[in-house]
Order: structure tokens, then C-alpha cells, then sequence
């Protein structure tokens, strides 16, 4: 019996068994089978909802709707959903969040929070949206920042069998005439802007202008286009036990402002780092920014942490007993010559303290060196640097799932 003598109850069974691409494969072979995947109940719902979790109500009305943005929009482009870092904004970097919705895609530009409020949720800035149109065989893919909604151009490294999205995308804005030049931007916009990035009532507020300035030219840039590069959120290392989980965190960086840096072990959960997502002209992104070796542990009295000189006395040496066995909580005290302090953030304990190391350079990354300080973990979503040679104390709060969710 050939496969079309099937009764149509067994061939609905059959495509109901199918995985979603073969579906749009078998669909392809004649009218009776594309009219039957077209029609049947549920079918293209229920697959958007097993590949890219998200629901779609399953009634008449949006059967074709579900099938054009599966075959139109997910079949190409749902493979983007997830965290991308930029690969072509200089020294400043950035992290993008694509997000599937129901009936389109949409791009996030992910920024820290407002500086210095370090605890605040991070922002999400609409970048780009991909939709279905019925009237065009093509799905509409939009720029969404600029003076209007415009076209934007969405290229993908695809897989062997060119149909998803692997690893890297590149951004190519269709209208730079949508957008103002770096030239047409006035000093009143260059306020709102600092505005919105910056606090300038608080201390410091007034220096971090100047570094800012450098940013939002940067920024701009953005708008017209880049290349991203998936981003694997890491996981604590199998049979490790670590002080603090891995992940995304915004960090406190003096005048440059809040920075997002990712977290990260080797495979032994021996050795910790810190890597910048997004950067600064002294040390850009995906440079390491601090890293830590956990056998140099240590567990300080409150006179020992008076004063930077007597941080500095410390000897950098492997613990005696591994941190693990060492209390549970200790004393923390903010030197008393810290540039930045933070102290509303801090109590008087941390969790576990150890020796590291903090890369400084000068601007355009120049002369880097790593320059001693402590790694302090004070919770699961907070730890902070000590700078030893610049006597300030840098924070790192934990952007939680639920934010990226």
C-alpha cells in the first residue's frame, strides 16, 4: 500500500508523531498532506509551544496565524532566542537578549541599572523585532530604535542544513536616515541621556560625565548594526563546591560607571574569574577583571582590616584548611582610607575572603597588569574586590534569572 492509501485518521497520526521540521518537510509532498498539516487542530501550537516554549491559544482564529510564524519567523530565526554578547562596540561591548513571544521575536540591548544603583533590575531597551506578514513570503524584520520603525537586516552563521541560527548574527540597519547622526545630537540630548544612565546628585556623579560622554558616542554606533556572539551562561563545576554560583553580575567601576561581567570557574572550581561583557576604554570587554585562587583563603579580625596598609601586610599564602572549613560567617570591616565604600550595601560580615588579583590599565588598554586585592563574598548574589593599590572597594550583584527569563 502506497502512503497516500492510508486512511487520512492514520496519516494524521503519522504527522502528529513528526518532528517539526519533518512536518514542514512532509507537508511539501502534495496538496492532501499540506491541507491536512495546514488544518489540523492544535498541531503548529503545540509545536511552538515544545520547541521555544511559548503558548498560543488553540482556536480556529489563529491556526493559519501559528503555522505562518512557524514556517515564516521560528523555522529561520527562533533559534536566536537567548543572551548574545557584541563583538563590535570597541572597548564598550554590550549583551543582548532575544526573546520569542507570541507571533514575533524581539531583541533586547540589556544595560546595567541606572549608576550607582547597583541592586536595581537591569533595562532592557528594544532593539529589533522579526513578525509575521501574511501579504509578504518573507517575515518583517524592524529596527525599533531611531526616530521611526524601520528595516533592519538579520544575518545568521547557519546550521549544516542552513535552517538555524547557530553561534553568531550580524545587524545591518537598512535607514541610517532614520537615525540622528552623531553630529545632529545637541547638548540637551547628551543630558537626557546622562540622565538616564547616570545619577548625578550622588558622589562622583559629576566625574563620571566625562567617561560617560565616551560611552554615548559609542552607543550610537549601536543603533546602526553588529555582530553577536551566543553567550553560554556557565554552571559550578561537576562535584565542586564554590563560595558563590556562577552567572551575570553588575559591577560598581568608579567614573566608568555599572558594568556587567560573567563569572566563572575552571573545571576543578579551584580558580575563579571575572570577565567583562561589557567594557571601558581602560579595560575593555572580555578582558578578565579580577580572578581568584580558592586555596588562598583567609578569615581577617576587624584590626587587621583598619586600614589599607594593614590589608597589605597580609601575606599571600595558601590556608592552612580549605575555605569550606573555615567559619561560616566572619568579621568585614570597610577600610578606613576606601575611596568608595558602599557601606548601605555591606553589613559587618562576609561570608569567605581570599587573595586575588584586579587588572588596571591606562586608557586604550594600555600597560595592563594585575594588581593584588581580596575576593569577599558576602552572599549568594553579592561579593566585592578590595583594590589594594587603588583603596577602593568595587561591588558585583547578581542579575537574577528572573530577569532574563
Amino acid at each position: 500500500m502506497k502512503l497516500m492509501e492510508l486512511p487520512e485518521e492514520v496519516l494524521i497520526l503519522i504527522i502528529r508523531h513528526l518532528r517539526s521540521r519533518d512536518i514542514l518537510a512532509f507537508s511539501l509532498t502534495c496538496k492532501t498532506v499540506y491541507e491536512l498539516c495546514v488544518s489540523l487542530n492544535g498541531l503548529w501550537s503545540k509545536s511552538i509551544r515544545k520547541d521555544f516554549d511559548i503558548e498560543i491559544r488553540e482556536d480556529d482564529q489563529v491556526l493559519t496565524e501559528a503555522r505562518l510564524f512557524y514556517v515564516k519567523v521560528l523555522q529561520k530565526y527562533g533559534n536566536l532566542k537567548g543572551l548574545w554578547k557584541a563583538k563590535s562596540f570597541s572597548d564598550y561591548g554590550g549583551l543582548m537578549q532575544v526573546k520569542v513571544k507570541p507571533f514575533g521575536i524581539i531583541g533586547y540591548e540589556i544595560r546595567p541599572p541606572k549608576c550607582p544603583h547597583l541592586k536595581q533590575p537591569i533595562r532592557k531597551i528594544p532593539y529589533f523585532e522579526i513578525a509575521v506578514s501574511e501579504m509578504e513570503s518573507k517575515p518583517v524584520i524592524s529596527c525599533l530604535c531611531g526616530r521611526e520603525k524601520h528595516g533592519l537586516r538579520i544575518s545568521c552563521k547557519l546550521s549544516q542544513d542552513a535552517t538555524l541560527c547557530t553561534d553568531q548574527f550580524t545587524t545591518s540597519c537598512l535607514s541610517h536616515s532614520s537615525h540622528k547622526g552623531v553630529d545632529e545630537y545637541t547638548g540637551e540630548d547628551l543630558v537626557d541621556w546622562l540622565n538616564q544612565e547616570l545619577d548625578l546628585q550622588t558622589p562622583g556623579g559629576q566625574l563620571s560625565q566625562r567617561m560617560f560622554v565616551l560611552k554615548f558616542i559609542s552607543s550610537k554606533h549601536f543603533e546602526y548594526g553588529g555582530t553577536y556572539q551566543r553567550l553560554e551562561l556557565p554552571k559550578v563545576p561537576v562535584g565542586a563546591r564554590v563560595p558563590i554560583k556562577p552567572g551575570l553580575f553588575k559591577g560598581t567601576y568608579s567614573a566608568h560607571g555599572l558594568e556587567i561581567i560573567m563569572l566563572t570557574y575552571n573545571l576543578e572550581g579551584t580558580k575563579v574569574e571575572g570577565i567583562k561583557v561589557t567594557g571601558d576604554r581602560n579595560i575593555p570587554t572580555e578582558k578578565v577583571t579580577i580572578r581568584a585562587h580558592l586555596p588562598y583563603a583567609m578569615t581577617l579580625t576587624r584590626e587587621q582590616q583598619e586600614t589599607f596598609d594593614t590589608l597589605e601586610a597580609i601575606p599571600s599564602v595558601i590556608s592552612d584548611e580549605p575555605w569550606e572549613e573555615m567559619p561560616s560567617r566572619q568579621p568585614f570591616v570597610i577600610p578606613q582610607d576606601c575611596a568608595e565604600r558602599s557601606e548601605e550595601l555591606l553589613g559587618n560580615s562576609c561570608i569567605a575572603r581570599f587573595h586575588g588579583f584586579g587588572q588596571i590599565a591606562e586608557s586604550g588598554y594600555q600597560n595592563p597588569s594585575f594588581t593584588p586585592g581580596h575576593w569577599i563574598i558576602f552572599s549568594e548574589d553579592l561579593f566585592g574586590f578590595m583594590w589594594m593599590s587603588l583603596r577602593c572597594l568595587s561591588l558585583y550583584h547578581r542579575i537574577p534569572d528572573t530577569e532574563l527569563s
